[in-house]
């Protein structure tokens, strides 16, 4: 079970599978309503055993899906996306895995035999992509957690003090080959095709751009070729460094369906490539220095790394200027991407407006914030509790904790609320915003720090909780405490 929940967050890479049939698909983005209806039925059946839900798209990755509950037995999912989905749960700790397309309804239909065993029916596209969940999940278990020592014989790879990027970079993608080739091995006789595996390769090329320099000082101290006082200079990444991350012989099949969003982003905010921002720059001006850098890619990439760069504009709490909204209208020739963007543009504006979800309520400048932020629930007990969208420990504390906000949800003077920081991807924050009950702050780094230093805060997930004068009354840091302890301290402060 741990294992499942540990790398539930990268399942979502396991998102295509190849087969000997040619898959039909528009080479072209569309938008539009998806529908996800999850049916249950006979012994143990429940609803509640379903979790972890996640979508993904070209443009975004893992962000937490809200189902609702139709009736004991089934759950429903809809949403306005973009280009194809893909949509992953778990259920009776099983990894699922959807392909869900704009204008479509899938259907899944849980039949139990017993509580252990049940079978599955499937109505609505893709069905042998579903069929493969399994092989999905054990690639990306046996690639990301269970890789032994790198096997490349070349010598570059083993005690090498790199002198180029480049040659780092060639090391690195050998020892990808070598963790996939080791889990194709190990998995069998489940398999997956190679395109398949060039995603998830992809997905591991994003650490190449975005953490280039904390892999080769990592690279080195690994291999005692630097120490803590004594670290080599990190050799500079030129243009060239794309040529063996980037293959221009990609479809647009390939980009529509085989392309990873983690690379996508990464490539879009690579200050190598020091793309000029959406908000004072026209899109052509955008897209012209993109061609110029990487040129001979399909005109489907531009087009989507375009799209993704606006979104990244949207997610970072930023609305798009009234230019913007004319430019999207008349640069796209695709009126799936221009309306989807004016969609996303005004939830925006829906968000900021919604009750008990704040992005970034308090001026920069000011870093003592929680004293004010408490004084808003005078005469209630406050259980703060400190997380993040990338931490695992603390996404799995909001299933435990699930049943003591059950226990005081009719209670007016207990109340719970959720800090993170800039830390935390704004989209998947807001998708947790709307699964976790609760009033939620997304604070600038500065001020979550001068809380976790008044606190002595040094990891997550944390908890605070003040009593109704907004005194500390009982804190645990660093880990969940657990539901009766939490009870109890509850019930304390509540006297």
């Amino acid at each position: 079970m741990y294992i499942s929940k540990m790398f539930s967050a990268y399942l979502s890479l396991t998102m295509i599978f190849f087969f000997c049939g040619k898959l039909a698909f528009a080479q072209s983005l569309q938008s539009g309503n998806t529908n996800l209806y999850v049916k249950i039925s006979g012994s143990c059946d429940s609803v509640h055993n379903l979790n972890y839900a996640h979508l993904s798209s070209l443009f975004e990755n893992d962000v937490p899906a809200r189902f609702t509950v139709v009736n004991d037995s089934i759950l429903h999912f809809s949403k306005f996306i973009l280009g194809q989905s893909y949509f992953y749960f778990f259920y009776r700790n099983k990894y699922h895995l959807i392909l869900l397309s704009p204008n479509k309804t899938t259907t899944l239909n849980f039949e139990h035999i017993d509580c252990d065993k049940y079978n599955v029916k499937f109505d609505g596209e893709y069905e042998h992509l579903f069929r493969q969940s399994e092989a999905y999940g054990e690639l990306i278990k046996n690639v990301l957690f269970g890789y032994g020592s790198p096997k490349d014989p070349n010598p570059l790879s083993t005690r090498t003090r790199f002198q180029s990027a480049n040659d780092f970079r060639d090391s690195k993608l050998r020892e990808f080959d070598d963790r996939i080739a080791y889990a194709m091995e190990k998995m069998k006789p489940l398999t997956v095709g190679r395109p398949l595996q060039n995603k998830l390769s992809m997905f591991m090329k994003a650490d190449l751009i975005n953490k280039y320099d904390s892999l080769f000082v990592r690279y080195n101290r690994n291999n005692d070729l630097d120490s803590l006082l004594n670290s080599a200079l990190i050799p500079k990444r030129d243009i060239s460094y794309y040529e063996k991350l980037l293959d221009l012989n990609n479809s647009e099949h390939d980009i529509l369906m085989f392309f990873d969003p983690t690379f996508l982003k990464a490539i879009r905010g690579d200050l190598l490539l020091n793309l000029p921002d959406l908000i004072n720059n026209p899109a052509d001006l955008y897209v012209g220095k993109l061609r110029k850098l990487l040129p001979g890619q399909k005109d489907l990439f531009y087009e989507i790394i375009l799209t993704g760069a606006f979104i990244d504009q949207i997610n970072q709490g930023i609305p798009l200027s009234e230019n913007q909204k004319t430019s999207v209208n008349s640069y796209f020739k695709n009126t799936g991407i221009a309306n989807y963007l004016q969609y996303r543009n005004a939830l925006l504006s829906d968000f900021s407006k919604s009750f008990g979800r704040y992005y970034l309520p308090n001026d920069s400048s000011k870093n003592d914030v929680l004293k004010e932020l408490l004084s808003k629930y005078k005469g209630k007990v406050v259980i703060a509790d400190f997380w993040a969208t990338w931490c695992g420990p603390c996404i799995d504390a909001f299933d435990k904790i699930r049943e003591v906000k059950a226990r005081y949800a009719s209670s007016d003077d207990v109340v719970f609320i959720y800090l993170t920081d800039e830390s935390s991807d704004r989209s998947r924050w807001e998708g947790y915003t709307d699964i976790i009950a609760g009033e939620h702050y997304y604070l600038y780094k500065t001020q979550m720090n001068a809380i976790y230093t008044k606190f002595n805060i040094e990891s997550i997930p944390s908890y605070l909780l003040f009593d109704k004068n907004g005194s500390l009354s009982h804190q645990s840091i660093g880990g969940y405490m657990g539901n009766k302890k939490l009870i109890e301290w509850i019930e304390t402060a509540r006297k």
